[in-house]
């Protein structure tokens, strides 16, 4: 199932107020993956973190400012980092510009994977498959755990 980007109607958070509602009902449906995509990368746009169990992060090549900007918000939340269109020249500084971020993030949430991808290659989707899977994985012994 495929459901085109759900407008927000002006709700704060960046996505629709539905969202939430609608990943359940598709959980309930028995879809073990439900995708949700945000409107954007704001600051404020977190969410996200009410109505999803992985959250990642896609930064595009060169987004040095826009990664100090996600510091503020976004980047707190993610589970996975993903650069881009690792094929281009700026994919590597932003991979590093993640991976320090993160490295200061390490004592308030623990290791975040920086992966960087190429969909016209094919490169890297099988490591963000790989980390998606490990991140699942530990929310579901965490699950264990706690029960």
């Amino acid at each position: 199932v495929y459901i085109r980007s759900m407008a927000s109607r002006g709700n704060a958070g960046g996505i629709a107020a539905t969202t939430g509602a609608c990943a359940l009902l598709l959980a309930a449906c028995h879809y073990d993956i439900v995708l949700i995509e945000t409107v954007g990368t704001g600051q404020s746009e977190v969410a996200i973190v009410r109505a999803a169990d992985t959250i990642i992060v896609a930064v595009p090549p060169g987004a040095g400012d826009e990664v100090q900007a996600l510091k503020a918000g976004v980047l707190e939340i993610a589970h996975v980092l993903v650069v881009t269109k690792s094929d281009l020249p700026a994919a590597e500084r932003t991979a590093n510009e993640l991976m320090s971020s993160v490295a200061l993030r390490a004592g308030r949430g623990g290791d975040v994977p920086v992966v960087p991808v190429c969909g016209t290659q094919n490169q890297g989707v099988s490591a963000l498959v790989d980390a998606l899977e490990t991140h699942r994985k530990a929310n579901a012994d965490a699950s264990l755990h706690s029960a």
